[in-house]
């Protein structure tokens, strides 16, 4: 009975071992599974990554592209502003030029045509004669 008992004993043992080493193997080929998984899952997302900052480079240098090629526009876009400002100012300043000589030749062919009487001097015939 004992060396039956003792028997029992070592056949449990040499099957719980033999469980042992099956559960071990088989978590020893999940973990490598599970490793190898992890590595794909990186190199894809490190592979994602670099993408990603490529396109955000590219983005980057296309919206500095953009902002000097608007900052350029404007720039044009205000010179010919100031150029069409001086050009009015130069047309307005020949107007009001022209506009006084008119004046100053219709007032000098009024006094031709009016002569005051020889008593009274006109007080505004100096300012006239300017």
């Amino acid at each position: 009975m004992k060396r039956r008992h003792q028997e029992e004993i070592i056949s449990l043992e040499t099957s719980n071992k033999a469980k042992v080493l099956l559960v071990e193997e088989s978590y020893q080929r999940r973990e490598f599974r599970l490793r190898e998984e992890i590595e794909q899952i990186s190199a894809d997302n490190l592979s994602k990554l670099r993408n990603l900052e490529d396109e955000k480079s590219s983005l980057i240098a296309s919206n500095y592209r953009r902002i000097e090629e608007v900052e350029k526009s404007k720039s044009a876009e205000i010179s010919r502003m100031r150029e069409q400002h001086h050009q009015e100012i130069e047309r307005m300043k020949q107007d009001h030029f022209t506009a006084i000589e008119v004046l100053r030749k219709t007032k000098e062919h009024e006094l031709k045509g009016y002569s005051p009487p020889p008593t009274t001097p006109s007080p505004c015939s100096s300012l006239w004669s300017r």
